[in-house]
């Protein structure tokens, strides 16, 4: 008798995760798929073709952003090349069909490349995927509700095609997934962890050394003033020396170390007309980079969300808008909000924040039906 009750245990124990994963898996697939359809692998401009970045010729600064690519190249020379050619003959899903065309620029590629672009395009999707549960352990964490902290990273998820309103590659995703992976672990108290996270994190994306100064509120209060900002600094030092690695390893490929944008984001946010923008995402029109309705949409979330911030969350914002907004302004373009990603986090907040507000107005009116 007791064994077979045993099935029915492990179905009780394991349904909830399974149904977890089930949906979670639909949502990121729905998202990346956007994001592919939207951008591909940026076959579109010679600069930073796929190809180039595996090659490492591509121009600066996106030869730098190395992780994805690194992993593809390793995967593919460790692969038996018998193996290799089965897979990319065998393999059918996604866009790969469309871009292995005979009219197509990949179907003029070896098997070995093909292989390398699906080992880069699956390891984008579990990147997203894996930030589906880091952002729902980091809002469980936070005290928020079960149904908040699992429905918020799937909102904020579908929104992600169009967020990349200007431009979308391989490494977004990582470098989402590794500022989560980054605030979990120091939430979580794991530092070896953190010191993996950091340099896989600055080696998908050099800027993620900007990153580190955020997680100075997420340091456990056990610890004095003076031992975070050891800390944090002691991150910063080692993400710094990656980023130099990099940037001089690199230092002949064409191009520059950065992208200079201020004069010409200036000229767009006094362009009443750079608010009305539209953009093509899943297929259908959606507002583009500081739309007059993303505006309002941020505006409402942060009126009725704001308050219920604690303050590790809000020192936490406030420091990303400091830090973020000068990088972007400088450096990024007026419609590409994907370069204000260190407030990603904020923004699930300010979503999950906002579902338990509904949710409380909601049972209040409940409440107050049944009284009547």
């Amino acid at each position: 008798m007791q064994n077979s009750s045993l099935p029915t245990n492990w179905i009780n124990q394991y349904k909830i995760p399974f149904l977890l994963v089930c949906f979670y898996w639909i949502v990121a697939s729905a998202s990346y798929a956007g994001f592919a359809a939207k951008w591909g692998m940026r076959e579109d401009c010679y600069r930073f073709t796929l190809d180039r970045v595996l090659d490492g010729s591509a121009h600066r600064p996106y030869v730098y952003r190395q992780l994805v690519p690194t992993l593809a190249n390793l995967i593919t020379l460790k692969t038996p090349p018998e193996l290799v050619t089965k897979i990319t003959e065998a393999y059918y899903f996604g866009p790969f069909r469309y871009y292995s065309n005979a009219d197509s620029r990949l179907a003029k590629f070896s098997a070995d490349y093909k292989f390398k672009w699906i080992i880069v395009y699956w390891i984008g999707f579990f990147f997203l995927l894996a930030s589906l549960f880091l952002l729902r352990k980091i809002l469980s964490l936070s005290g928020l509700p079960d149904f908040a902290a699992t429905f918020a990273p799937s909102i904020f998820v579908l929104c992600f095609p169009v967020i990349q309103s200007n431009g979308g590659f391989y490494y977004d995703f990582g470098e989402l997934f590794f500022m989560l992976l980054l605030v979990y672990l120091v939430i979580s108290k794991k530092y070896l962890g953190c010191l993996i996270a950091v340099l896989l994190g600055t080696l998908n994306k050099e800027t993620f050394l900007f990153f580190i100064p955020l997680i100075f509120p997420f340091w456990s209060s056990a610890y004095a003033q003076i031992e975070k900002y050891l800390l944090t600094l002691g991150l910063f030092v080692v993400s710094g020396l990656v980023h130099f690695i990099i940037k001089f390893w690199y230092s002949l490929n064409p191009g520059d170390q950065t992208e200079w944008h201020f004069f010409s984001n200036i000229k767009q946010y006094i362009n009443p007309f750079a608010y009305l923008q539209i953009d093509d995402s899943y297929g259908m029109i959606t507002p583009r980079g500081f739309n007059l309705i993303i505006l309002l949409l941020i505006f409402i979330l942060v009126k009725i969300a704001w308050r219920r911030f604690c303050a590790k969350t809000k020192n936490f914002t406030y420091l990303a808008l400091a830090i973020n907004y000068p990088l972007f302004l400088l450096f990024g373009i007026h419609v590409e909000i994907r370069g204000l990603s260190f407030l990603y986090l904020p923004c699930v907040y300010l979503i999950a924040h906002a579902l338990v507000a509904y949710q409380e107005k909601s049972y209040s009116k409940i409440k107050l039906n049944l009284d009547s």
